[in-house]
């Protein structure tokens, strides 16, 4: 688990200034955005996506761990402090069945707060589809995680490619694409 805590540390840090550094202007929430909804939708995304963070991370460590041995490297450094694949694998499988509970409560919250605030639950806006995309994904990987006990490589890659889409949501599709949830 401190492998972990080391990767979310820096993680932190850079979301932390990469939003520091997008806009220095603040700009008052609109009342439209006010309310338990809206907390709710945000807080529990962002802890999922943190969560989703944490799995990919054990992914990736897993990945090249296991590269590693079978290719019988020595394993120094870096390598030789990392636990063990088994644990690595237990961290992903906490933090996909930890985040993808929050990730639904995060986007049924968002869509009853837009059928509240607008009168419309869903408006295929590009960041909704997209969410319900990554979804879908988060649930086939919890899915084959909690029913069908999957384990290491697949997980890890699914979870890997996840974080991924989760990210270019995030980034790619507010500077990119007109949303109404760049609020800019």
């Amino acid at each position: 688990m401190s492998f972990l805590g080391l990767i979310a540390t820096p993680l932190a840090m850079v979301v932390l200034l990469g939003s520091q550094a997008v806009t220095s202007a603040r700009v008052p929430l609109p009342s439209s955005l006010a309310g338990l909804f809206f907390g709710l939708h945000i807080g529990t995304l962002f802890v999922s996506m943190g969560l989703m963070a944490m799995a990919a991370a054990a992914g990736a460590a897993y990945l090249k761990l296991e590269k590693r041995i079978k290719s019988k490297e020595k394993l120094l450094g870096v390598w030789a402090a990392l636990p063990s694949l088994d644990k690595l694998d237990a961290a992903n499988r906490l933090a996909v069945t930890v985040g993808f509970p929050l990730y639904t409560v995060g986007l049924v919250s968002g869509f009853l707060w837009a059928g509240l605030t607008w009168t419309r639950f869903f408006s295929w806006d590009p960041k909704e589809v997209a969410a319900v995309f990554i979804w879908l994904l988060f649930a086939y990987l919890f899915h084959q995680r909690v029913a069908l006990g999957w384990r290491g490589r697949k997980t890890a890659w699914l979870a890997i490619w996840v974080f991924g889409l989760t990210l270019a949501s995030m980034f790619g599709i507010n500077f990119l694409v007109k949303t109404h949830h760049s609020f800019t």
